[in-house]
């Protein structure tokens, strides 16, 4: 090799060198700005969980959702999931969508949907409104167990504002609404 360009092979060689540090280092960035705003995302979430509405429960409000929606023909709740078959418009077929109402591991009614076909609105229908019944949604209090032998404790957090609650409170120390029972989960 000859010796007159080893200066012009030094300088490649820091060029190439310096332009990966530069492209990590904006990974890096991004990263951190994208932890940043799952936690936002998860702060503010946090506003809208509702720990004491069970998959049954959910299951309940989005049956009476999917029956008020034509053609909705089955639905489906597993845990915060909730799948739905949709007829198509030429009632020949059907195809699906899935609405995730779980935020870190609690119910929430911020959600996320998944649509095989983008272009129907109804997943965002059907969505919002199950969503509004899980942020309207009473809890029935109950100082007794079910006699299925159930056990059931005061919720962790108010379903109304969000706030976490004290471990014997019956009340919430910020909007003074009264705190649910909500079932022990094994």
């Amino acid at each position: 090799m000859d010796p007159e360009l080893y200066p012009l092979l030094t300088l490649t060689v820091i060029g190439w060198v310096v332009l990966l540090l530069m492209m990590r280092h904006d990974e890096k960035k991004e990263r951190r700005k994208k932890r940043e705003a799952e936690k936002k995302a998860y702060e503010k979430a946090a506003k809208h969980f509702r720990d004491d509405m069970t998959s049954d429960d959910l299951a309940d409000v989005a049956l009476k959702v999917g029956k008020r929606i034509r053609r909705i023909n089955a639905v489906s709740v597993k845990g915060h999931k909730v799948a739905c078959k949709v007829l198509a418009q030429s009632g020949l077929s059907t195809w699906g969508f899935t609405v995730d109402f779980d935020s870190h591991g609690h119910m929430s009614s911020k959600y996320t949907v998944r649509s095989e076909n983008e272009d129907s609105d109804i997943p965002a229908v059907f969505a919002e409104r199950v969503a509004q019944q899980i942020r309207s949604w009473e809890p029935t209090r109950t100082d007794e167990p079910e006699e299925s032998g159930g056990e059931y404790m005061l919720t962790p957090y108010c379903p109304y504002c969000g706030a976490k609650a004290g471990a014997k409170a019956s009340y919430c120390s910020t909007c003074g609404a009264e705190l649910p029972l909500v079932p022990v989960l094994d």
